[in-house]
């Protein structure tokens, strides 16, 4: 048990210190918003992408889903869009890894 406590430790502390995480984690203690380019497969070609798309979020937490990707929770800013249901709430999850261009931005955002 201390063992498997200890593994997770090390590796939260790995994955949040990356090249590409420690921003995105200042911008979630700090409540900055970010934007990015994201990449998503296009299907059946899996070696193409969808054209890019330039995303606004508020960035609130990261975490990994149930395949052990690691993905960022966050609120998108209008006008970017987004999967179906999107109108509704404007929450979605990314991908970390099919995030490009990362940019932090100086304005902050209210979490509540």
């Amino acid at each position: 048990m201390i063992k498997d406590i200890l593994s997770q430790f090390l590796f939260e502390n790995t994955i949040l210190k990356t090249t590409q995480t420690k921003p995105i984690v200042a911008a979630i203690k700090n409540y900055r918003t970010m934007s990015f380019n994201y990449y998503v497969p296009q299907i059946p070609k899996k070696e193409s992408v969808r054209p890019v798309k330039r995303i606004n979020v508020e960035p609130y937490a990261i975490g990994l889903s149930k395949k052990g990707k690691l993905i960022l929770r966050a609120w998108v800013q209008p006008p970017s869009v987004s999967k179906k249901g999107f109108k509704k709430t404007n929450w979605r999850t990314f991908m970390i890894a099919r995030m490009r261009n990362i940019v932090i931005s100086d304005n902050t955002f209210n979490p509540n």
